[in-house]
């Protein structure tokens, strides 16, 4: 997307954020996650992406990519 000229428009056209991660880019917490969570949105990302988040509800992980469509479609 590049960047995003006003994150209170974007954050109220979306519903979900997918957070991807390699295994060549570990980093602490998602200032991504954060942000999206702060707006009320579903975060989905892999297990140690969300560790840092697992008490909040908003918050799923996955173990394979192949898990995402079933967990997006959970959330209706």
């Amino acid at each position: 997307l590049g960047v995003v000229e006003n994150v209170e428009i974007f954050y109220s056209n979306i519903d979900v954020v997918i957070i991807p991660r390699t295994p060549d880019k570990v980093t602490g917490i998602s200032v991504k996650s954060l942000e999206a969570l702060e707006f009320g949105k579903y975060v989905i990302g892999d297990i140690e992406t969300i560790k840092p988040f697992s008490s909040c509800s908003h918050a799923m992980a996955f173990v394979a990519y192949d898990q995402i469509a079933d967990i997006i479609l959970s959330l209706n």
